[in-house]
């Protein structure tokens, strides 16, 4: 988040990248916030660091060359997340849709502490898996306990809805 937020400030041409896994999320929106570059290894067996993609993944998957401030920005919350194939699945959606959006991992330890910070950042809504679900289920639920649940969080209009699948895993 600070990292965004630093770009956001920024008064100049601004290099603000994180490292590892936790960092890659500032390194595959780099066009949506502004910074001045990014990088990725040539191959995927050539990675210098944990969490960096491939200059074809940046450039396929994640669609840096389109991305702009008006790009919408969709996630995948976990703990462990580097597995998910929901990152692949969406952006390929919104890539044949035309829609000016993509979808990241965010590795994250504390669910509690990325809620308080998700809504200074410019995000459209993300999706919950293991081992926060129970933690979004009680920020977001109002009829009651379910457990099990997948949500996405989705901003349209200003208004905010939540969407569960409580029959997955």
């Amino acid at each position: 988040m600070t990292i965004f937020k630093l770009l956001a400030s920024r008064e100049s041409d601004l290099i603000a990248i994180a490292m590892g896994e936790r960092g890659q999320p500032t390194r595959l929106l780099a066009p949506k916030f502004g910074s001045y570059l990014t990088f990725g290894a040539l191959q995927a067996d050539k990675a210098s660091a944990p969490g960096q993609t491939t200059l074809e993944q940046l450039r396929d998957l994640y669609r840096l060359p389109t991305q702009g401030p008006e790009t919408q920005v969709y996630g995948i919350v976990g703990n462990p997340v580097s597995h998910s194939r929901s990152p692949l699945l969406h952006n390929t959606a919104f890539g044949a849709a035309g829609v000016d959006a993509v979808y990241v991992p965010f590795l994250v330890d504390d669910m509690q502490r990325f809620l308080t910070g998700f809504d200074l950042w410019d995000f459209a809504g993300y999706s919950v898996t293991i081992p926060h679900k129970e933690a979004a289920l009680a920020v977001w639920w109002v009829g009651g306990w379910v457990g099990g649940g997948i949500c996405v969080r989705v901003v349209v209009g200003g208004n905010m809805y939540c969407v569960c699948n409580f029959l997955s895993a």
